[in-house]
């Protein structure tokens, strides 16, 4: 899943699978679709999957400022026909959400990382994580000085591995020392 622009500018999702190519290591590529279950006359970008695959997230600016939203999927649904209905509206995920942009929302098991320029943070967009307990979102918690600084923290992936007990964090940032524009930053991060 990808987010580009459409014909009249604004980001619009398209999507894309592998078919299993019989006899060969290199995979079909199916055609390039558009998402038209989360697409909307607003901006709709940075598309993820919960661990279950069973609820999309993703942010939008339908509400003026970019939010977190969400749209679960009904369980005897393939992801093509899924992906394929029109005119469902997704639900904001308001416990994420905030005045100011909040953007880019990733999971890795029951952590959400997502970017925002609300108040209370170091300046441009930081870094921040919540946790999926008892079925919501908790509040979300800012990862810090360690991490973020008063320029953008941006696009955060959180990962992990089985052999090791801290995870780890991807993201871009347009801060000084850099090789200039957003370049890409690795950091350990023990959350529990």
């Amino acid at each position: 899943v990808v987010s580009s622009e459409n014909e009249v500018g604004d980001l619009d999702f398209q999507y894309t699978k592998n078919l299993p190519w019989f006899g060969t290591s290199v995979p079909e590529i199916a055609d390039v679709k558009p998402l038209t279950l989360l697409n909307s006359a607003s901006n709709d970008a940075y598309f993820c999957f919960n661990t279950a695959q069973d609820t999309a997230y993703f942010c939008s600016d339908a509400g003026g400022s970019f939010d977190i939203w969400m749209y679960p999927k009904e369980t005897e649904q393939t992801i093509d026909d899924w992906f394929s209905q029109e005119g469902i509206s997704p639900v904001k995920v308001e416990s994420l959400s905030s005045a100011a942009d909040d953007k880019c929302p990733y999971i890795y098991r029951k952590i959400m990382v997502f970017s925002s320029d609300r108040e209370g943070g170091f300046g441009g967009f930081d870094l921040y994580y919540s946790l999926f307990q008892n079925g919501v979102w908790g509040t979300p918690v800012n990862f810090g000085p360690g991490i973020n600084t008063s320029s953008d923290e941006y696009r955060p992936i959180l990962g992990g591995d089985e052999n090791f007990t801290n995870m780890f964090l991807l993201f871009s940032s347009d801060r000084p020392g850099g090789k200039g524009g957003f370049d890409l930053y690795f950091r350990g991060t023990d959350l529990f």
